[in-house]
């Protein structure tokens, strides 16, 4: 019953895997009739007799790694294993036989240590030792310790599957799935839209590489199902193309419409106001750039702003650019307050107190300081800087300069006075403005003669061939003459020149308005210029009359106008009347009787002009006369030879003379406007409305001013 217990915990501790113990052999002492004993320490056989070999069967049972007891022989162990393995006990019993001759075989029995030991190897081999199925049975210090597997929790005698996915995503990346596979295992794949072991994944087409297939100028977001792009600020498109805006394009850029978008990005851009307009360039109003520095209008121009920052600079109403020789430095615009022609030339004066000629100036009528070829084009008088009237000869000019009248030009009779020693021509003349009479309050120019009214008196110098002077005896002798002119002002007396208003000479003849309106006049009377009166009274021979003589029918008279042979009144009651010579219609009437001692078609009675009503203004030439009407309109009657009527429709002759004239007036083409006018030789000017000064007819001396020297049938501005 011993050994079969003992054989079944030597089974137990090698095949079960319990816990050893020590089990020495205790070898029976010589003599000794009983076993021996196991006890916790092996004590060696007191017999001298050798230990009976352990069975063959006993010993096969023990695993190879065993050590064999120190008693064992090798024999013992027919596998050639020489013990029990690492930290196993002996578990063998007492030698099948006793020494020296025992019969009797060991007991088997074992100490209370041993016994101890081998119940520890019996509990973990039972049910493991009580421990959980998934837990390890360990017998630390006698005792019995359980610790749960690994895959598993729990304090041992209970042990549960651990899910080690429920900790950490078990270790898969965060965008990757856990799949348990066991207690304590698992796998990790990476989510649908990303990539990689499971523990790292990248999302796929990651930002990080060819920014996600977006766009250079695109924003890449990763996503659990890819990337998606969005065009950066200033780009648009779908992400994966994307264009740089022009900001520009769109409402201008948050511009105003008055301003300049300039793209300076993608997106991006800067508004400046245009040219014109000032502002942030968000807000941009119209300038007005005649409100700063007269919109660089220089020289007495007007700046006329023309819209936002744009304006012109030009002459103002009633000024004129000057283009030509400007008679102030610094000045670009003229104003002409009058104008007057003499025969071949014309002259204007300006807001400025100076005075422009042009046309002819071989006796150096222009007054720029020298005589010799004609100027097409107006040039400043010299030294005048003060003049508020002019009046023009037949070749000599004069202007009223503070309370004198100054001169120049020919001076070959006395015209202009004291004859000097410049020569012009041939014959004397005066290059500069001299001065000729002081204080008088109108001044008119005959052919070769000067008058003035001077303190209600006329006075005047010259010829005196036609008594002009009032005598045919000069106290001079001009050009080789003998008493023919007078250099000095001769004062005309008479009784009928009381309260003198207004003079006017021409070729042969002066007149002159009294008091009340009444017309006296002097000099040659074969023409009828000195009217019917003339034949009634004693002249002297050629039918001078240097004594006034008062013209019948005239008693309302304003203004006076001279030609050759003839004159002309203009009245109060804005009409005009006309006596003299009328052989090209000059008279306004078809008067064809003629005069004493006249062979051509004359009256010696004023008629009033036909057809011609509302007159402002009147001046005669050689054998034409001009009216300016109330309308701003100009008429012209009498010979047209020289277009000197300004229209193109008279071409036929009249009074019988192979010339083209008119006796009718007839309107000059393209002047409209007119504030005044003046008529030369056979050529007629007027001034305008607008400043401009237009002439037309005769052109042989350039006395037109625009440049030519060809006949005008219309009215041409004169070019200052």
């Amino acid at each position: 019953m011993r050994w079969s217990a003992c054989l079944g915990l030597i089974l137990c501790s090698v095949v079960a895997g319990c816990v050893p113990g020590f089990n020495g052999d205790q070898q029976g002492s010589g003599g000794d009739s009983g076993p021996g004993m196991d006890s916790a320490t092996p004590v060696p056989d007191t017999g001298g007799g050798g230990s009976v070999a352990d069975t063959a069967q006993t010993d096969a049972m023990l695993p190879d790694a065993a050590p064999a007891d120190s008693s064992d022989s090798a024999a013992t162990f027919p596998d050639g294993a020489t013990g029990l393995p690492d930290g196993s006990a002996d578990a063998r019993g007492a030698d099948a036989t006793g020494t020296n001759g025992d019969a009797a075989p060991d007991t088997g029995a074992t100490t209370v240590s041993e016994a101890s030991t081998d119940a520890a190897a019996v509990t973990c081999a039972v049910n493991n030792g009580g421990c959980d199925p998934h837990a390890s049975c360990t017998s630390p210090d006698g005792g019995v310790a359980c610790t749960c597997n690994i895959g598993y929790s729990g304090n041992g005698t209970s042990c549960a599957a651990v899910d080690s996915c429920k900790t950490s995503n078990g270790g898969c990346d965060t965008n990757a799935t856990c799949t348990s596979t066991g207690p304590g295992t698992n796998t990790c794949t990476c989510n649908t839209g990303y990539t990689g072991s499971g523990a790292i994944c990248t999302g796929v087409g990651s930002c990080a590489v060819n920014n996600g297939g977006c766009a250079a100028t695109a924003k890449c977001t990763a996503t659990t199902v890819g990337t998606t792009c969005a065009c950066n600020t200033g780009y648009s498109g779908n992400g994966t193309t994307c264009t740089a805006v022009n900001s520009c394009t769109t409402s201008n850029g948050g511009c105003d419409t008055n301003a300049t978008c300039t793209s300076t990005g993608p997106g991006t851009n800067t508004c400046a106001c245009k040219t014109g307009y000032s502002g942030t360039g968000t807000t941009c109003t119209a300038v007005n750039s005649c409100a700063t520095n007269n919109g660089g209008c220089t020289g007495g121009q007007t700046c006329t702003s023309t819209g936002p920052g744009t304006n012109t600079c030009a002459c103002g109403t009633g000024t004129i650019a000057c283009t030509g020789s400007c008679p102030t430095s610094g000045v670009s615009c003229i104003k002409v307050t009058q104008i007057a022609a003499g025969w071949g030339h014309a002259c204007a004066l300006l807001s400025t107190g100076t005075v422009e000629c042009w046309g002819r100036n071989s006796e150096a009528q222009l007054g720029k300081g020298s005589a010799g070829s004609n100027s097409p084009y107006p040039v400043v008088v010299a030294g005048l800087t003060n003049a508020t009237a002019i009046a023009a000869g037949g070749n000599h000019s004069c202007a009223l300069a503070g309370s004198s009248w100054e001169c120049w030009g020919d001076n070959n009779i006395g015209e202009i006075g004291a004859i000097g020693s410049a020569i012009c021509d041939g014959q004397p003349c005066t290059l500069t403005p001299t001065r000729v009479v002081s204080s008088a309050s109108a001044l008119s120019t005959g052919y070769s003669n000067t008058c003035a009214v001077v303190s209600g008196q006329v006075e005047c110098l010259g010829d005196s061939s036609m008594a002009v002077i009032g005598s045919t005896y000069g106290p001079d002798s001009c050009s080789g003459g003998t008493n023919n002119c007078a250099q000095s002002a001769q004062s005309i007396e008479s009784p009928l020149l009381a309260g003198v208003t207004a003079v006017s000479s021409d070729n042969t003849a002066a007149c002159a308005i009294v008091s009340g309106g009444e017309v006296v006049c002097w000099g040659e009377e074969g023409t009828g210029e000195i009217g019917p009166n003339g034949t009634s009274i004693t002249c002297s021979g050629n039918d001078l009359c240097s004594s006034p003589v008062q013209i019948p029918g005239i008693t309302n008279a304003v203004s006076l106008a001279g030609g050759q042979w003839f004159l002309c009144a203009l009245t109060s009651d804005h009409t005009v009347e006309c006596w003299g010579s009328n052989e090209y219609g000059q008279l306004g009437s078809t008067e064809t009787a003629t005069c004493e001692g006249f062979p051509y078609a004359c009256s010696e009675t004023p008629s009033v002009v036909s057809n011609l009503s509302g007159v402002t203004q009147i001046a005669a030439g050689d054998d034409f006369a001009c009216a300016l009407l109330q309308n701003g309109t100009v008429q012209c009657w009498g010979n047209n030879a020289y277009d000197e009527l300004g229209n193109a429709s008279v071409t036929g002759s009249c009074q019988g003379q192979y010339n083209t004239c008119s006796s009718s007036p007839v309107s000059v083409s393209g002047v409209s406007g007119a504030t005044a006018i003046t008529a030369g030789g056979n050529f007629g000017c007027a001034l305008t409305q607008s400043g401009q000064v237009l002439c037309w007819g005769f052109n042989s001396f350039d006395q037109l001013g625009n440049g030519t020297s060809v006949n005008s049938l219309t009215a041409v501005p004169v070019q200052f």
